[in-house]
C-alpha cells in the first residue's frame, strides 16, 4: 500500500462581486471526493459629499469616502476630473483599506472662476481590477458690485445717496 500527499492548485478568478461557495472534485482509482470553500470577490464603493461651495479665488475640499464590499482589502488610487475653469488634485498616494471598513480621504478643489461645476472622482483598487466612478457638484461663488452714477452735489453741501446694488452667486 502506498500513502503520500499530492497537492493542486485552483485559481478561481471573477470580475462579479459577491461570496461564492467553490467546490473541489477529485476523481481517482474509483473513488470521487469533494472539498467545498467559500469565497469572496471583493469589491468597494465610493461616494463624495456633493456639493460643495467656496468662493472664487478661495481653496475647497470635497470629502470622498471609501467602503469595501465582501472583504476587499488592498489600496484605492483616487483620480478627479472637472470642466474647465476647477482644478481637483486627488492624493498622490493610494489609499489603504481593510476588509469590510469604511475610510475617508478627500479632493481639493481650487478655481478663480465663479460657476457650478460637475466633477468626477474615481478610484481604482488593487489588487484586481475594480474601478468605480462617482459624480459630484461644485459651486464656486463670485458677487459683483455696481453703483449709480453719476452723483451730483454743489460744494459744501450734503450729498444724494449712492446706490449700491450687490448680487451674489454663492
Amino acid at each position: 500500500m502506498v500513502s503520500g500527499a499530492v497537492t493542486g492548485t485552483c485559481a478561481p478568478s471573477s470580475s462579479t462581486p459577491g461570496t461564492y461557495l467553490v467546490t473541489v472534485t477529485g476523481t481517482g482509482g474509483g473513488h470521487t471526493h469533494s472539498a467545498s470553500f467559500v469565497s469572496h470577490v471583493g469589491d468597494f464603493t465610493i461616494s463624495v459629499g456633493s456639493p460643495v461651495n467656496f468662493n472664487s479665488g478661495a481653496a475647497g475640499s470635497i470629502s470622498v469616502s471609501l467602503t469595501s464590499t465582501f472583504n476587499f482589502a488592498g489600496s484605492i488610487t483616487l483620480t478627479g476630473s472637472s470642466g474647465a475653469g476647477l482644478t481637483i488634485t486627488c492624493p498622490g498616494t493610494a489609499v489603504a483599506i481593510t476588509a469590510n471598513a469604511t475610510v475617508a480621504s478627500s479632493c481639493s478643489l481650487s478655481s478663480t472662476t465663479a460657476a457650478t461645476y460637475g466633477i468626477n472622482v474615481s478610484g481604482n483598487g488593487s489588487p484586481g481590477t475594480a474601478t468605480h466612478t462617482v459624480p459630484g457638484t461644485v459651486h464656486v461663488g463670485n458677487f459683483t458690485i455696481s453703483a449709480s452714477t453719476p452723483v451730483n452735489f454743489n460744494s459744501g453741501a450734503t450729498g444724494s445717496s449712492i446706490s449700491v446694488s450687490l448680487t451674489s452667486t454663492f
